[in-house]
């Protein structure tokens, strides 16, 4: 499995006060993210930083969480979305939204938003359980989508031969692969370049709603409710050391 961090540093200041901690996320690069479905629900909503009646903004940060792990031209799934939603929140998810928040991107998908597509729960047993429900899927923009319709710039590094993927690394501006090396090792050598490229985040800049999403992206624990910022950066900064030891043990 592909580690959740590109790569980690802790930089110490000459006047020895608190180290920077900062850290890179590592490029998306799976075809497809799927959620079952997502129940909202008061806890869940104030764990991730939100109001409860904020209801739209916890939706579309959960499905920006999905977005970042996707990439370009990969679908994104969700199902079993209630028609009618919680009565605690004057905010509704209908159909109609998924595709105004598509074509807006208010939550950064990046998503096609002729893309969404959206279809009914058609289980009576499902139904009689759960009540009326739905699934919406959508792709994200850039990559192939599998209709012929490219518009010629779409990568799809998986399916590239070697020689060009040497060609492209060059193009990108990185480093040159040995000429020795196989497909798989330089396409890796790319993803390593591209994700080397991310902008650095520090986990000290971060807000209290920033740290929850983090934690959400890396399939981290909530915040314990009342924790100070400070202590969520220490809690989100062990976490991270934590899943560099995972990579590096299972590296070697």
């Amino acid at each position: 499995p592909m580690s959740r961090l590109h790569d980690h540093t802790t930089n110490h200041t000459t006047d020895h006060t608190k180290p920077t901690r900062t850290f890179r996320h590592l490029i998306s690069r799976y075809d497809m993210c799927l959620c079952g479905y997502i129940e909202p629900s008061p806890d869940a909503i104030k764990a991730a930083g939100y109001h409860p009646k904020f209801i739209r903004k916890w939706f579309g940060n959960w499905v920006r969480q999905m977005a970042h792990v996707t990439k370009p031209g990969g679908w994104i799934a969700v199902g079993a979305i209630q028609y009618d939603l919680v009565p605690w929140s004057p905010e509704k998810i209908g159909i109609e939204w998924w595709k105004e928040a598509a074509a807006s991107d208010a939550w950064e998908w990046g998503v096609d938003p002729e893309s969404v597509v959206v279809r009914e729960l058609d289980s009576a047993v499902l139904n009689e359980e759960w009540g009326p429900r739905y699934c919406v899927a959508m792709r994200r923009s850039g990559g192939d989508s599998g209709d012929g319709d490219g518009d010629g710039d779409e990568l799809d590094l998986e399916g590239m031969p070697r020689e060009e993927l040497i060609d492209l690394m060059s193009t990108l501006g990185g480093p040159p692969i040995n000429a020795g090396a196989s497909a798989d090792e330089a396409r890796l050598a790319i993803w390593n370049f591209l994700g080397d490229s991310q902008e650095e985040e520090d986990i000290d800049d971060m807000s209290l709603t920033q740290l929850s999403e983090l934690m959400v992206a890396l399939g981290g624990s909530e915040f314990a409710e009342g924790m100070s910022v400070e202590d969520a950066r220490d809690a989100a900064w062990t976490f991270i050391e934590g899943l560099e030891d995972e990579h590096h043990d299972e590296d070697h």
